[in-house]
């Protein structure tokens, strides 16, 4: 797993380019599919797959890079790791 819950990471690749880059905080694992993560949108909500526009959604650990200490946030286990896939919202 790139990320821990707690983590502050950049979506890195996702199916809505405006995505890209978006910082978000790693909330809690997502139970129903394993190596996902619900994660909250940091700067406000952010547009999803179905049109709508959301805060909280659910994204695949791979899509996501923790930000690294130096920059005053939480370390992560696999700092370098570079990976993608695709950001999926989940409907509330």
């Amino acid at each position: 797993m790139n990320c821990t819950q707690g983590d502050v990471a950049i979506i890195t690749r996702p199916s809505i380019e405006a995505n890209l880059g978006a910082l978000v905080e790693v909330l809690r694992p997502w139970n129903r599919r394993p190596g996902w993560w619900w994660v909250r949108s940091l700067a406000g909500p952010l547009p999803s797959i179905d049109g709508r526009v959301r805060a909280i959604a659910t994204v695949a650990d791979t899509a996501l890079r923790p930000v690294q200490g130096a920059l005053g946030f939480g370390e992560s286990r696999n700092a370098h790791a570079h990976t993608h896939r695709e950001i999926v919202m989940e409907r509330q």
